[in-house]
């Protein structure tokens, strides 16, 4: 199977990052679904560190400084889930507009989206 996961847009989905579920949701999907031999394309932040067949840059610090300021305050404080950020708007125009252009060549293509933005 081929399976498109849409991170979250708020952080890099890595191991470190333990303290959000839906980061490891995602990072334990790829993992496993990786692990069993399936195609993963992971979209998300470019400091993912995530087992997958191809990772997909769709933010990066900048975007994140910009939304939220400190990127080292989720650790005190917890993730910013305000869905009204630059973060939030650059994740859902880039995945909105290139997951389309996807191409479903068997019945076997999914597309996951771990964070759901309005």
């Amino acid at each position: 199977m081929v399976f498109h996961c849409l991170s979250v847009p708020y952080s890099p989905t890595r191991k470190d990052v333990s303290l959000c579920a839906f980061v490891q949701k995602v990072y334990k999907f790829c993992d496993e679904m990786t692990k069993r031999g399936h195609t993963v394309y992971h979209y998300g932040h470019e400091n993912s560190i995530v087992n997958c067949t191809e990772h997909i840059n769709v933010t990066n610090n900048d975007i994140l400084i910009n939304s939220y300021g400190n990127l080292n305050d989720w650790k005190t404080k917890g993730f910013d889930q305000n869905v009204n950020t630059k973060a939030v708007n650059v994740f859902k125009n880039f995945t909105t507009h290139n997951i389309f252009f996807i191409e479903f060549k068997t019945i076997n293509t999914l597309i996951f989206a771990f964070f759901i933005i309005k």
